[in-house]
């Protein structure tokens, strides 16, 4: 599947569109999980749970982590996006609570219809 991750996260040339399809990515990656997005002001609160009956695994954090920074890079070229990881399931959380500065979830429907013909 990796082809087709990379294929649409060029597509989306926009961290903000691949913010606000983050569940859809998620589902493709983790299957296992549910992903929450939201704005709060000018940034993204990402929450990353598991799915009642997975007990959290702090190898999950690190994955998670590096999926969604890997997911952000691919479409956002010269302009670095940070993401801050402020809850962990390593730590004693029972989920992953990320914040990605700068950046807002943004609707692109063209790209919706792709990724879920592509799903």
């Amino acid at each position: 599947s990796e082809p087709w991750v990379l294929a649409f996260a060029q597509l989306a040339q926009d961290p903000s569109v691949l913010l606000a399809e983050l569940p859809a990515w998620a589902h493709l990656l983790d299957r296992h999980s549910s992903v929450e997005v939201e704005s709060v002001g000018r940034d993204t609160r990402v929450v990353w749970s598991n799915a009642p009956g997975f007990p959290p695994d702090p190898s999950e954090c690190e994955f998670r982590l590096g999926a969604l920074r890997a997911l952000l890079a691919t479409c956002s070229f010269d302009e670095a996006v940070l993401v801050h990881h402020v809850e962990c399931a390593a730590h004693g959380g029972d989920r992953c609570c990320f914040e990605i500065p700068a950046w807002i979830p943004v609707r692109d429907t063209r790209h919706e219809r792709a990724l879920r013909e592509a799903r």
